[in-house]
């Protein structure tokens, strides 16, 4: 029950960005600055109170063990979704597919889902398993998605990528996780209220990006069914098989398999705005977003019942 209804908020909060430019409450041009909002405040926010507020406890070697899973992970869907890149014609659009496929909404579905199923200590186990995920989901737009160019660049235009406002949150994160420093109270209540905007706004965003479409031009853009078909499929069942083979604690292998399980990640729009993506890439990403959580309402429950089934 908790999947649908995050499902159909999501869902929601795309419409209410579709009628804020329909409405003519704002103008098409404000997604620009929304994002830029999103990206470099209001995500860096979120990134580093998930990772400070934890409060950790475990052995150690079953925390390098659960990195070394979120590396495996990553490395098979990145081949799996190079495999789709191929099929799609090795297009712009089928760079931001290899990231959808790669990553998902792993952040705001993902946890809400971890903790419902499998409660704290499975969240525990998931949120050790992003941690490596974080470090190269906000670097890879940057590769992904930003138009090539043969301009020459130098090493700190190549660093550039990592040491965004997000990928500085994970390290400030860090720091303050393993140190066990603590913000002053309001400070972080401030940062908490800030940090669960991220994901809605995204949402919000991507409705804004179809204002330009009609449904009828939605359902005719057949490309986006790739990028849906990936994530809510193909990436799901990867995760699974590589976890079946893999020695790990099966508590540890359900709560992160929901990684590969979530739909299409809502800031997919926030990035190709950010990386200058001709409008068609950003409809199409947009409107991935709404097919996939939609579609998540019956594929989540569908995987997680595999999940329990097999590993």
């Amino acid at each position: 029950m908790l999947v649908v209804n995050l499902a159909l908020q999501f869902a929601l909060l795309v419409f209410v960005g579709l009628f804020i430019i329909k409405s003519g409450i704002v103008e098409s041009s404000f997604t620009k600055n929304l994002s830029s909002f999103i990206m470099k405040v209001l995500l860096p926010c979120m990134i580093f109170n998930s990772i400070a507020s934890q409060t950790f406890t475990g052995d150690g070697g079953m925390l390098l063990e659960i990195i070394g899973l979120s590396l495996l992970t990553l490395l098979a869907l990145s081949v799996s979704s190079a495999v789709v890149y191929l099929l799609s014609g090795r297009t712009l659009f089928g760079r931001c597919t290899i990231f959808s496929s790669v990553f998902g909404n792993y952040t705001y579905m993902g946890m809400a889902a971890v903790e419902s199923i499998f409660g704290a200590q499975g969240l525990f186990y998931y949120t050790i398993f992003t941690l490596p995920v974080r470090l190269i989901f906000y670097a890879a737009p940057s590769f992904l998605m930003r138009q090539p160019t043969k301009e020459h660049k130098t090493w700190a235009q190549k660093l550039k990528p990592f040491l965004t406002p997000p990928t500085v949150a994970v390290f400030l994160g860090l720091i303050f996780y393993l140190t066990g420093l603590k913000l002053p109270g309001f400070l972080a209540s401030t940062v908490t209220t800030l940090g669960s905007l991220a994901s809605p706004l995204g949402m919000v965003l991507c409705g804004m990006g179809l204002a330009s479409t009609s449904v009828g031009n939605l359902i005719k853009r057949k490309r986006i069914y790739l990028m849906v078909l990936a994530r809510n499929f193909l990436s799901p069942a990867v995760v699974i098989a590589l976890f079946y083979f893999l020695p790990v604690d099966s508590a540890v292998k359900q709560a992160c398999a929901i990684f590969g399980c979530v739909p299409v990640p809502s800031l997919i729009t926030a990035f190709s705005i950010q990386m200058n993506c001709p409008l068609d890439v950003r409809e199409d990403c947009s409107s991935a977003v709404l097919l996939s959580t939609f579609l998540c309402i019956l594929t989540l429950p569908l995987w997680v019942t595999v999940i329990q089934a097999v590993l």
